[in-house]
């Protein structure tokens, strides 16, 4: 008898694999052009800050356990003093201290023309005992038709003390007119107000294009005891590093400044909007013997090919006077792309965020915030974010996506012996590249509701001490992790220190902390910089608190916007370093340890750290095996259920499943049933169907 029987199964299963869903921003709004503008300042504003940030990530930072100090020294009338740590607010030399910052007055004029600076104090004395009334603040009027005392920093010598701000004269043939000013004083004790503003214009010879300067922030240093100081500022209108350069200070006089000297040439760099595109501000360092640095982080201006958002330096040996490169085809020497991607192999791991359909990272992004400091022996040493990036498949950055939040970003520490410079040795060696993470910050670059993000309001800042290269300290604002997960976080300053030249650090300690000291826990702590040079004890350091109770001086709402209380304080290494590991999930995290030795032992993957199984065991007893019981109750044996159901049967076609059919029945299917031919005549039509219907009933 032939029998059909006709089973329809399908069975369906979806394995839905989850991904991180990591915090991204396209490069295209991040131009660093944003970070050019200060607000106009609006008299009598009292807007409210809303603080509304992200209450997750916080990380389990280790608090104080080292000397602290710090004493306010005056109110600036917003923060845009210390808006971009390429300046240097706190200058010090052989022990002493010398700090400016634009003065909020009790009384209309509430906002300068006027810059605070401190006379020379010990750096030694700065502690909660000390009255700030001896700091003998001099409230210093600037005689400029503009006066508006923009991004100042100090200059400390044994002889003299120099500011050296921006003031804006909005000039027919540029931007804003950006020209640089200065004084100078050689009353070292500070007993006298002869400081006057003095126009870079009336003292730059053979300067033919002054009506074309358009500066804004500059980045000063000093070399040859101080009697040489160099300043870079970047060009509003064409964009571009370009030095100045003083010398013959030995009088205390300046007479000449030199023609601003074109170093930073942006048209090797990507510029999408003829603004400076992606390329940071300028820093600039040298040390005592004239051997120097100047640098920026950029896009290289190509198509195709390797080309990561990385650092771009120049070097002198002359104390300015000239400047060189490594003459690989373009006029800058660079952290080549694969000392970026060995980072990336040691620090990173990238995956896809398959629930927003971004892309895999696939190289790193070095951020516009960095610091740059040359040791004794010219060698340069530079702190700067790192965050992965994601070219999106194309070429042209501003495609491109970053990720601040992703596991392993942070500040991390970059050096090369000079002498390696124009050909580096294998990365992490000491003919070559060596670099080393400094502080996790993917927990203080987490996101606020309306999608900002810290990593654009807070920078690293690097000192060295003057007597021992290997030692050297690094501090940040970071978010405190005693603000908890159910309280909006505020900002603290943490230190971290090293005392063999960067292949170690310490745990972070916070500088700030409001558990141990007189500030409010509230309060957030930020726009900090380390002193321009420290001692094998310790490092002076400056740092702010907006009042945001105050309002917002300009409109806009950022740290900046509002007054700042501006602190200098003292930082002492009173412990001896501890050698261990320092990591938290290490079985041997030794939390004594100051300084992460590299000996951290991790468990087995799928065991603890007592060699217990955490995860499932498999049928053979393997933790995390995944050996499975086959249908004939066999250990990782090989039989299988075929489509009908059948232990080690051999059906593929689930639609044969049922259907016993002797040689009449096979014939009939081999013969018609395919064809649709039901009753074997030769023809399809009617009378198949009715063929059909007759067998159907009759099973």
């Amino acid at each position: 008898m032939r029998k059909i029987f006709i089973i329809a199964s399908i069975i369906f299963t979806n394995i839905l694999l989850s991904r991180p869903n990591f915090e991204k921003i396209n490069i295209r709004s991040l131009t660093r052009n944003i970070t050019k503008t200060e607000p106009n300042y609006i008299p009598n504003s009292n807007t409210n800050f809303n603080q509304d940030y992200v209450n997750s990530n916080i990380p389990n930072i280790l608090n104080s356990r080292n000397d602290v100090d710090f004493l306010e020294v005056g109110m600036s009338s917003n923060g845009y003093s210390f808006y971009n740590n390429a300046t240097t607010p706190l200058s010090a030399n052989s022990g002493n201290l010398y700090f400016t910052y634009r003065v909020l007055l009790a009384s209309p004029p509430y906002n300068p023309p006027f810059l605070g600076s401190s006379g020379t104090l010990a750096a030694g004395t700065i502690n909660s005992d000390l009255d700030p009334n001896s700091l003998n603040i001099e409230i210093s009027g600037i005689e400029s038709e503009y006066s508006s005392a923009r991004y100042p920093s100090a200059i400390l010598t044994d002889n003299n003390k120099f500011l050296f701000w921006n003031e804006y004269s909005f000039s027919n043939n540029s931007i804003n007119g950006g020209i640089p000013h200065f004084s100078i004083s050689n009353d070292m004790q500070h007993d006298s107000l002869n400081y006057s503003s003095q126009d870079f214009r009336n003292f730059c010879n053979n300067c033919n294009n002054e009506e074309n300067w358009d500066f804004w922030i500059g980045s000063v240093a000093k070399s040859n005891e101080g009697d040489i100081i160099n300043i870079i500022y970047e060009d509003w209108t064409t964009p571009g590093g370009w030095i100045f350069k003083i010398d013959d200070l030995n009088d205390g006089v300046i007479s000449e400044i030199s023609e601003p000297l074109e170093v930073g040439d942006e048209s090797w760099f990507n510029d999408p909007d003829g603004n400076g595109g992606y390329a940071s501000n300028w820093f600039l360092d040298i040390n005592n013997e004239g051997i120097g640095y100047i640098s920026a982080t950029a896009y290289l201006n190509e198509s195709g090919g390797d080309n990561p958002h990385t650092m771009f330096f120049k070097s002198t040996n002359d104390h300015g006077t000239s400047w060189s490169n490594s003459g690989n085809g373009i006029p800058y020497y660079q952290i080549p792309s694969e000392v970026l991607q060995s980072v990336a192999n040691e620090y990173f791991t990238f995956v896809e965020d398959s629930l927003n359909g971004t892309p895999a990272p696939d190289q790193l992004f070095m951020t516009y915030d960095f610091d740059l400091k040359v040791d004794s022996q010219g060698n340069p040493h530079f702190i700067v974010g790192i965050m992965p990036a994601s070219t999106n498949g194309t070429t042209d950055p501003i495609d491109n996506w970053i990720f601040p939040t992703y596991p392993g970003s942070g500040y991390y520490h970059f050096t090369i012996d000079k002498e390696y410079l124009n050909s580096p040795g294998q990365t992490q060696t000491q003919y070559g590249w060596r670099y080393s993470k400094v502080f996790n910050t993917e927990y203080s670059w987490s996101f606020s509701n309306d999608g900002s993000s810290f990593w654009l309001d807070i920078a690293p800042s690097l000192s060295i001490s003057k007597d021992n290269d290997q030692i050297m300290y690094v501090l940040t604002p970071m978010v405190n992790s005693a603000s908890g997960i159910d309280n909006p976080p505020n900002l603290d300053v943490f230190i971290t220190t090293t005392s063999n030249g960067g292949t170690n650090w310490t745990v972070p300690t916070n500088l700030t902390d409001g558990s141990v000291n007189n500030l409010n826990e509230n309060t957030d702590e930020v726009h900090a910089f380390a002193a321009s040079e420290a001692d094998n004890d310790g490092v002076n350091f400056l740092f702010t608190i907006p009042e945001y109770e105050l309002g917002s001086q300009t409109g806009t709402f950022g740290f900046a916007d509002y007054p700042n209380r501006v602190y200098v304080g003292r930082f002492n290494r009173t412990t001896q370093d501890i050698l261990g590991c320092t990591s938290l999930g290490a079985c041997n995290f030794n939390p004594n340890a100051t300084i992460d030795d590299g000996s951290c032992n991790f468990p087995i993957t799928n065991y603890d750290c007592s060699g217990n199984c955490i995860v499932s065991i498999d049928c053979n007893g393997d933790c995390g095996g995944n050996a499975q019981i086959d249908c004939n109750g066999v250990c990782d044996g090989e039989s299988i259920i075929d489509a009908c159901g059948i232990c080690d049967g051999t059906e593929i076609d689930e639609t044969q499943c049922g259907c016993e059919c002797d040689d009449d029945c096979q014939e009939f299917y081999n013969l018609g049933a395919q064809s649709g031919d039901i009753n074997l005549d030769e023809e399809t039509n009617i009378f198949d169907i009715l063929e059909l219907v007759q067998m159907i009933l009759d099973q």
